[in-house]
């Protein structure tokens, strides 16, 4: 057959894999190295060392695959530079740069630095504002000990954020799988963030010391039971409001709370 030959940057059979890269997934981003099997050296990210990728199985004959997955949330040293995008402000860019050397414990003019990145597209949402229309449209709101929408709220007053499906065939029940909460600083569009419920559990013992609780309410009106976060109000960034990225489990009866 025809056989093309890929250039340094990129493998795979029809040349579309990035020889050295980053993909972005909705809670993570990552990074990936293709390498000759003769490769007897290192991928890291330029931070430390300790953050190397690890070898996975290959889906290129004749290449090992190296990985490393990095969450949003992590704060460890290896944790993914954020950048903000404009004039999309929901999107969010990730970068590192990515050490290679060939040969363990030596550098050689076949070793490289490259720079990688990826693009995350975030759920931007403000407090009581409805998520955009999806393939699954949901109504966020949030309210404040007594029914109202709230909009702006004392520190550590309690809040309550109400996730209903909207309209979904078959889905009777919606329980809160994610839910990260982040402020962005208008100046410098840096973003800091928190996640306070991951894999449906809460994570109350979180950076900010928020309390958090992943529950779900039967909402008479539509006899559906809606996801619901108990939280008390928190700054990440002064004068900034909080933002939500969330992701939801929608099911045909009740949802099960994880154990």
């Amino acid at each position: 057959g025809n056989m093309c030959a890929c250039t340094a940057d990129y493998t795979g059979d029809l040349c579309h894999l990035q020889t050295t890269g980053a993909r972005c997934t909705f809670d993570a981003v990552v990074y990936e190295a293709y390498r000759p099997t003769g490769f007897e050296g290192e991928t890291y990210l330029k931070q430390s060392r300790s953050c190397k990728l690890l070898e996975t199985h290959s889906d290129v004959p004749g290449m090992r695959k190296f990985e490393r997955k990095i969450f949003h949330a992590d704060t460890s040293e290896c944790a993914p530079q954020k950048v903000l995008d404009l004039p999309n402000p929901g999107d969010v860019t990730y970068e590192a740069d990515l050490i290679s050397s060939y040969k363990y414990n030596s550098w050689s003019l076949r070793d490289t630095v490259d720079n990688v990145k990826c693009q995350s597209k975030q759920t931007l949402l403000g407090i009581s504002k409805d998520a955009p229309d999806s393939l699954f449209p949901i109504k966020m709101s949030a309210r404040d000990g007594s029914s109202s929408n709230v909009q702006a709220t004392t520190q550590n007053a309690p809040i309550a954020l109400l996730f209903a499906p909207q309209n979904i065939p078959d889905v009777k029940g919606a329980l809160v799988d994610y839910l990260e909460v982040y402020s962005i600083n208008s100046t410098s569009k840096a973003m800091k963030s928190v996640v306070l419920v991951d894999n449906g559990c809460a994570q109350p013992n979180n950076k900010y010391n928020v309390g958090v609780s992943n529950l779900d309410e039967l909402d008479p009106a539509t006899n559906i039971w809606i996801g619901l976060v108990k939280m008390q109000a928190f700054i990440i960034i002064e004068n900034e409001p909080l933002l939500f990225n969330y992701r939801l489990r929608f099911c045909p009866a009740r949802c099960t709370a994880p154990t």
